[in-house]
């Protein structure tokens, strides 16, 4: 499966909204739209349970309102697309969420799930995500 099918399904697609489609394209649609509220209870779900509270107030900030704001959105989107791409990668969630709370050396000793709270920290797990996915030197 795509990453980003995967972070679909994260996110509750076919649940608490309806995709036209799973690509990048409708990922991308849908975080320009505002993700629904409840999206957020549905991805934290499947975050590693020590950074679950932390990821929860990150994403919904002071949500009220039916949807998420465009910045909040594109915070659960990018968690989700590093959530789904870790799976991808290391086939399961157990070492998925060992890979992503572990402290990482190319990461300046950070852990991949503390670092992807940024759009470039996220861009650096993703290029790691993918050097070992394709048996890359890392």
């Amino acid at each position: 499966m795509d990453a980003y099918c995967g972070a679909l399904e994260l996110l509750g697609a076919g649940t608490v909204f309806t995709p036209k489609e799973r690509n990048l394209h409708e990922f991308c649609r849908q975080i320009e739209r505002g993700l629904p509220g409840e999206s957020v209870e549905i991805l934290i779900r499947n975050v590693p349970l020590s950074g679950r509270s932390e990821w929860r107030r990150y994403i919904a900030g002071r949500h009220v309102g039916p949807h998420l704001n465009v910045h909040y959105s594109e915070r659960a989107g990018r968690l989700a697309y590093i959530l789904a791409l870790s799976k991808e990668v290391w086939g399961e969630w157990t070492a998925a969420h060992t890979f992503l709370t572990k402290p990482h050396p190319l990461l300046d000793g950070r852990s991949p799930l503390s670092t992807s709270k940024t759009e470039w920290g996220a861009r650096e797990v993703e290029t790691l995500l993918r050097k070992i996915q394709f048996g890359l030197p890392v």
